[in-house]
């Protein structure tokens, strides 16, 4: 009989460490999912470090291995890439006619600024309509969770929950810029004072109004004024539509560049798939 082994050996399987990229990216994305994404240069940061995270071997790996998830997320990032380019397109043409309705009020023209007022606050409603059907459409994406098999590695886990991570703060970024235009219900109050000077009174719920609803305000005052334009009034309004317009213009320049960056990651993960 074999004598005992006098040393006794022990196996050790270290932790395999994650990688630098996979890192940073869930260090990204813990403050981003934890509050409003308000910071627009962490978010395109996050995205320049997420396509390089899709670019590694070891991704291209978990994406093959995971792909019934992997096709979910796909499928989100199209309503998301549709969610934006609608968007984009109805905030550039509502800007069209609000500039139009700048042109009318710094060349006085009263004749003219009240059609214009009337075509902008059309386009304004179909804005709510069209936005308002952005915001159905997101309320499906994410509603299939991503979840990595029970089989899977520890790193198929971490990269599958930075992607949907990194979704769910897409999500809230196009809420939030689409709550910006999506006008609440409101009771709008004509109300005659002395001398028929005529004030705008709005019930807003306890609710702070907003730079966009004080431009419709200012014009449906201006519509409800006499023939004559007050100078002071104008001002106030060319200097509200001047500031809206700013707004809209940077909100338009941020959605296409997050379109882009979301028809990128979503080609490159679809080229994972099919290669």
């Amino acid at each position: 009989m074999a004598s005992p082994n006098p040393y006794h050996i022990r196996s050790i399987t270290m932790p395999s460490r994650s990688n630098p990229i996979l890192s940073l990216v869930k260090e990204q994305v813990c403050p981003l999912s934890c509050s409003q994404p308000t910071n627009l240069s962490a978010l395109e940061s996050l995205y320049d470090n997420l396509d390089s995270l899709l670019s590694l071997l070891l991704t291209e790996d978990v994406l093959c291995r995971q792909s019934e998830g992997v096709n979910e997320l796909l499928e989100d990032y199209l309503r998301l890439v549709d969610s934006c380019d609608k968007m984009r397109d109805v905030v550039a043409r509502v800007r069209v006619e609000q500039r139009g309705v700048l042109f009318m009020l710094r060349r006085r023209d009263r004749s003219g600024l009240e059609a214009r007022i009337g075509t902008y606050t059309r386009s304004r409603k179909q804005m709510t309509k069209e936005l308002t059907k952005c915001l159905e459409n997101l309320r499906h994406v994410g509603r299939t969770p991503v979840i990595a098999h029970n089989h899977s590695s520890a790193q198929d886990h971490e990269v599958m929950d930075v992607l949907k991570q990194a979704r769910s703060i897409t999500v809230s970024l196009f809420r939030s810029l689409m709550s910006k235009f999506v006008e609440r219900r409101k009771k709008w109050c004509l109300i005659s004072g002395f001398f028929k000077s005529r004030v705008w009174s709005v019930e807003t719920d306890d609710m702070e109004t907003s730079e966009w609803e004080k431009v419709a305000m200012a014009l449906q005052q201006l519509q409800a004024a006499s023939s004559k334009l007050e100078e002071n009034h104008v001002h106030d309004v060319i200097r509200l539509l001047d500031s809206s317009d700013e707004q809209m213009g940077s909100i338009e320049e941020i959605l296409g560049c997050f379109c882009s960056r979301l028809i990128r990651t979503r080609v490159t993960v679809l080229n994972v798939l099919t290669n």
